[in-house]
């Protein structure tokens, strides 16, 4: 495991040269349900929705690169009851498909049965974009007191397609390199936060993306060849739920996945639009709490926090050209808004009182010899 830090000089480079990489289009998304399951496809892209409120695979151009996404339920002695990427003890509830501006949202819910311990009830939402992005909302929640083992969200890379190749965890500027070896070595490769983690293979690359929390303070990333399995399974340890749990008790978080097979270089694009995304909105946030003071301040930093919020929504839907295009334009705003306080701060705190003191001591004066040069005419 490296550890390597990201200098933000690099980054600019970087994006100054986005351009020339190629765009991400819209296409046809259509799907069919059977039995519950609901396939989502986008050009080469299928998505396998369980109806049990998880993911059971993504593949690109038929090759799986994605597995087993969703919660994995275990009860107070720590035994695995039920698992919400595939059909099992869980009650569920019919998904429905609505269309949504730019793709499909997949609404799907599960529970565990009544009395049946840990008593939860799963509902998510999945947003997949005609750019290929994949939107996921999910909600855990205890409808009873209950008790509960570790139970937490997952999603599972294929070892066939990923070993001997790199996965990378990045917080802030800050990047970690984990090696995905092709024999068994150690259970956790890696152990940490997260913001995003990405890894490209010779089938296409994979990114996922903590939307909210930014943030995941605490991941692990295990090769289970160690119990016989196929697969490097990561497990948001941050977002778990386990002890005792009062009714009501809950977790809930969205995450960003994309895949595709545009090669490494775009994959680096999008990492790179998402992190200046970030240094945007950390610049307009200090500058908020400065309060601009001034007229001018004021209306550049309502100009600023618009043009975030469209990057933001168009990087939400996978159209990172005009999340980096309207990002760098809320850089330019933040830095005007910024250069506009200061100079009117200059004017209105030091120019203008300068100039009115003057013609003060200039009136003063005036006033004086007029009053003086009376007195003398007096006399």
């Amino acid at each position: 495991m490296r550890v390597r830090s990201i200098p933000m000089a690099l980054i600019l480079i970087v994006l100054s040269t986005l351009i020339g990489f190629p765009g991400v289009s819209a296409q046809q998304v259509n799907y069919t349900i059977s039995n519950g399951f609901v396939k989502v496809y986008v050009g080469d892209l299928l998505v396998n929705i369980a109806p049990t409120s998880g993911i059971c695979n993504v593949s690109l151009s038929n090759h799986i690169l994605l597995m087993r996404i969703g919660w994995e339920i275990r009860d107070s002695s720590d035994n695995l009851i039920a698992e919400t990427y595939k059909l099992g003890t869980l009650d569920v509830t019919p998904p429905t498909v609505t269309e949504v501006e730019g793709g499909l949202m997949v609404v799907t819910s599960s529970k565990v049965p009544l009395g049946t311990s840990p008593s939860f009830e799963i509902k998510t939402t999945f947003v997949i974009y005609s750019t290929g992005l994949i939107l996921i909302n999910t909600t855990i929640r205890a409808y009873t007191n209950t008790e509960s083992g570790t139970t937490r969200f997952v999603l599972s890379l294929p070892i066939d397609v990923f070993s001997g190749h790199d996965a990378y965890f990045i917080l802030s500027n800050q990047e970690v390199k984990t090696s995905l070896p092709s024999k068994y070595k150690t259970y956790t490769l890696y152990d940490g936060p997260l913001a995003i983690m990405y890894s490209s293979s010779g089938y296409g690359d994979v990114i996922v993306i903590s939307n909210s929390p930014e943030e995941i303070d605490s991941v692990r990333l295990d090769d289970l060849r160690k119990y016989g399995s196929n697969y490097y399974t990561l497990k948001l340890e941050g977002l778990s739920l386990s002890g005792v749990l009062a009714s009501g008790t809950s977790v809930n978080f969205s995450l960003l996945i994309y895949v595709h097979n545009k090669g490494p270089e775009f994959t680096d694009r999008i990492v790179t639009v998402f992190r200046y995304l970030k240094d945007v909105y950390a610049s307009m946030q200090s500058l908020s709490k400065k309060t601009p003071r001034t007229p001018g301040g004021r209306k550049v930093l309502r100009e600023c926090i618009q043009e975030y919020a469209v990057a933001r929504k168009a990087f939400m839907k996978g159209d990172f050209d005009n999340a980096y295009s309207h990002a760098l334009k809320a850089m330019d705003l933040v830095k005007s808004a910024q250069s506009i306080e200061v100079k009117q701060r200059i004017l209105f705190y030091i120019v203008i009182p300068d100039i009115v003191l003057l013609v003060l001591i200039v009136f003063a004066i005036k006033t004086s010899r007029t009053k003086a040069f009376k007195e003398s005419s007096k006399s």
